[in-house]
């Protein structure tokens, strides 16, 4: 069986790919149960969150051999921006055919969270401009187009399970590497103790 690798960007990459998985699971559990335009828009965010921590775990994954804290950096100053989240993804170059990358840029980059609540939702889709209305009914109000999302999110995370599957062996030495990287890009404020 394969040895997982101990390393920081691999380790930061899991996070990222089981937040991916989390994300995918809850729209798939979701989008047939809210079937108002709210619930549906909320669905929604979790399938482009989704999508966000795939590409940033393709980010670490093509960084394997990179500086960690500035992968990082460069993910964090991408915040939520799927298309800057996209370009990275190309740059770092983790698959062969990276047309999947411009691919979700070009469908999800008109798109933010800032979605995820529904008077946000409403001043963007739902006023009397009849462009709003257009939008919608093209993107997040046809299932079709949303579904096209969720399989590119599903090829995301199929390219990068392989690189999770194997036996993990503990290493204290790495632990603690993590950890000083958790607590290096932890907010502050919620930081209450230091390691000994």
């Amino acid at each position: 069986m394969k040895k997982l690798p101990n390393s920081i960007p691999h380790s930061v990459a899991d996070h990222y790919q089981r937040d991916a998985r989390d994300f995918a699971r809850r729209f798939d559990f979701l989008w047939e149960e809210l079937l108002h335009k709210n619930g549906r828009i909320k669905s929604f965010v979790d399938l482009y969150m989704g999508c966000e921590c795939a590409l940033k775990c393709h980010i670490f994954l093509g960084s394997l051999t990179s500086d960690p804290m500035d992968t990082y950096r460069m993910v964090r100053k991408a915040g939520h921006d799927i298309k800057k989240l996209a370009q990275l993804a190309q740059m770092a170059n983790f698959v062969e055919d990276g047309s999947i990358y411009q691919q979700l840029e070009d469908k999800l980059a008109p798109f933010s969270v800032f979605i995820r609540y529904s008077l946000d939702a409403c001043s963007i889709f739902f006023t009397s401009e009849f462009s709003s209305w257009a939008k919608y009914s093209a993107t997040i109000g046809n299932n079709s187009w949303v579904l096209s999302v969720r399989d590119d999110l599903q090829q995301l995370m199929d390219a990068a399970g392989p690189e999770f599957s194997g036996e993990f062996v503990f290493d204290v030495g790495h632990w603690i590497k993590m950890e000083d990287f958790l607590r290096t890009v932890a907010p502050k404020k919620y930081l209450t103790s230091k390691r000994s």
